[in-house]
């Protein structure tokens, strides 16, 4: 789509210049320098309680604006497991930044690995061919979904709980919900695969809870 940006070790000069992108993704924030993660904490405390607009710390340039509309702006921070760190002697997410931040980003903790070798030897131009319908396929569902909002076609289950303290987790746990309900709709058991999906994305949250407490209590030990 072209409008999403990957932020490896990014300073929060590199963050305000990829505003204008609708999709950023955050991989790893250990080395941050004490002014960047000031910054940034207070960039995340606007976007995570889900503001439409971000006012840059900077003056306007060429390329960039002094406000920026975030309505539509999708953050997505990536790091590996707590222990990862903690085995380093490294901070990550959890560590740098204030409660007041982790309680506005949902955790989840997700496993696999990739089967595919993306060496010399892969051939990206014969898969490119091979999918581009594919792929014009997916720009344009996306491109539907952006101006057309879904409304989730199931409940959700009872025993999916989040408390006082994580209300926000909640908001976007129900807004995921939604497109998992319709990817399920169109499925052979849609009730079925909904609520299949639904515990495991659940479960992945709450798995790492357990994850963090797991590698603090190591951590403490030591």
């Amino acid at each position: 789509m072209g409008d999403t940006k990957n932020l490896y070790g990014a300073t929060f000069a590199n963050l305000e210049y990829s505003l204008k992108y609708k999709f950023l993704i955050f991989n790893e924030m250990g080395n941050i320098k004490a002014d960047d993660k000031i910054n940034m904490q207070q960039f995340l405390l606007a976007t995570g309680a889900f503001a439409n607009t971000y006012a840059k710390k900077s003056k306007a340039t060429e390329d960039t604006l002094e406000e920026y509309d975030i309505s539509k702006t999708s953050l997505c921070i990536l790091y590996n497991p707590p222990s990862y760190y903690y085995e380093k002697g490294q901070g990550f997410f959890d560590t740098l930044f204030t409660q007041a931040v982790h309680s506005r980003f949902i955790p989840f903790y997700l496993e696999g690995r990739l089967n595919q070798k993306f060496d010399a030897e892969f051939d990206v131009k014969k898969v490119v061919d091979e999918n581009l319908q594919t792929y014009k396929d997916c720009i344009s569902t996306l491109l539907y979904y952006r101006d057309n909002p879904i409304k989730n076609q199931f409940d959700i289950p009872d025993d999916i709980e989040f408390g006082e303290k994580t209300r926000r987790y909640e908001r976007t746990f129900l807004k995921l919900c939604d497109y998992i309900s319709e990817y399920a709709i169109n499925t052979k058991d849609p009730k079925e695969t909904y609520y299949r999906l639904v515990y495991a994305l659940y479960e992945s949250y709450k798995k790492y809870g357990k994850v963090l407490s797991t590698a603090i209590m190591a951590y403490d030990k030591d």
